[in-house]
């Protein structure tokens, strides 16, 4: 394609969420591998974790246009798994297509890439096809909108509507960031970012059911730290809390030497 595709819906939507909550599901330590895969050979590239060691393994066939991947490991949460990925890309009409079936999950993922917008379907077949559909553009080079609907055809139909605005780099916040989004469940929501220097960030999330606030500094050469206080709303027959959290994390990049 002549001109890249907008970033994704996901991507937009954790532009500022990302700073605050990016690591809160690891628990104790994690190391992960990365880099570009190769096409015809077997790709291997190693994960370490508290209670678990393994492999991320993956094949990309040039004449199929079809990539196969999965996880193996010494101790799996359930056999389930070693169960493969497998990934069919296709271009027409100057649109990336590709569909994505994990038999892990019995998840089913269409994407669209076109230099006006980026399209994405996603559908659980083991919940009845349940699951979500989401649409992104620019405006401008740092302004994005994004839609996004949640449908479940067994029971209501229709769960939920999201549409969201960013802008990146504003000036009016240091060249931060900010969201603006509107959701029927959860009406409106607010997320924004402000560099406090170069090496250090401020930013908050405040939602009708939560509030999130913290920073996150980080090194010329890489590693990034973050601390962040949230408190989430009070349901039904419970107690608001407030949560504090520090992660550390360490982003490195393998070149061929």
């Amino acid at each position: 394609m002549s001109q890249p595709s907008p970033l994704s819906y996901k991507e937009i939507a954790h532009t500022v969420e990302d700073y605050l909550t990016k690591c809160d599901r690891v628990k104790g330590w994690h190391l992960d591998a990365t880099e570009p895969i190769s096409d015809d050979v077997v790709n291997y590239f190693p994960f370490a974790e508290q209670k678990n060691v393994g492999v991320h393994l993956s094949y990309r066939s040039s004449a199929l246009n079809l990539l196969t991947k999965c996880a193996v490991s010494v101790n799996p949460s359930s056999w389930f798994r070693f169960l493969p990925t497998f990934e069919y890309n296709w271009a027409r009409d100057n649109i990336a297509q590709t569909i994505e079936f994990a038999c892990s999950s019995t998840t089913l993922k269409y994407t669209a890439s076109h230099p006006v917008f980026h399209a994405e379907v996603h559908s659980l077949l083991a919940d009845g096809g349940s699951g979500s559909a989401a649409v992104s553009t620019c405006l401008t080079k740092d302004a994005l909108l994004g839609m996004e609907v949640h449908y479940d055809p067994r029971r209501s139909g229709l769960k939920d509507f999201t549409v969201l605005a960013v802008q990146n780099g504003c000036p009016a916040f240091s060249q931060g960031d900010i969201l603006a989004k509107y959701s029927f469940l959860r009406g409106l929501g607010l997320h924004l970012r402000v560099p406090v220097s170069s090496y250090l960030d401020a930013a908050v999330i405040s939602e009708s059911q939560r509030f999130i606030v913290g920073c996150q500094g980080r090194s010329p050469c890489g590693p990034r730290c973050s601390s962040t206080s949230m408190y989430r709303m009070p349901h039904p027959q419970s107690l608001p809390f407030v949560m504090y959290r520090t992660c550390g994390r360490l982003h490195s990049h393998a070149r061929d030497l």
